[in-house]
């Protein structure tokens, strides 16, 4: 799998301060990111209503002074039994992102 992530998209974690972060990656290998937000992007299903796309995997993020304290690969749109990410994909993913050295993987 060779996932794909814009500069754009990893300078948004850098810049963040204190967030949740939804995560998708759609049926073309890409990466996106948006801030939760409560009333808007409170979850994965609530944000493809707004911005329909094939969204294949989710995952969701804590993010502290720029760097991804906290990973949850747990989504309603992981084709999964348990709705979690598969094990090489996370692993894909933390390579990518801009980690802290104590990232900790929760479901």
């Amino acid at each position: 799998m060779a996932l794909q992530i814009e500069q754009a998209t990893l300078d948004q974690i850098s810049q963040t301060n204190k967030a949740i972060i939804l995560g998708k990656i759609d049926d073309e290998e890409r990466v996106h990111l948006k801030v939760s937000d409560p009333k808007r992007f409170p979850g994965h299903v609530e944000w493809l209503h707004v911005e329909p796309m094939n969204a294949i995997r989710g995952f969701s993020l804590l993010v502290h002074r720029g760097k991804v304290t906290s990973f949850f690969p747990r989504s309603r749109i992981n084709a999964t039994r348990n709705a979690i990410m598969e094990a090489e994909i996370i692993s894909d993913l933390l390579e990518l992102l801009p980690v802290d050295d104590s990232v900790e993987v929760l479901d």
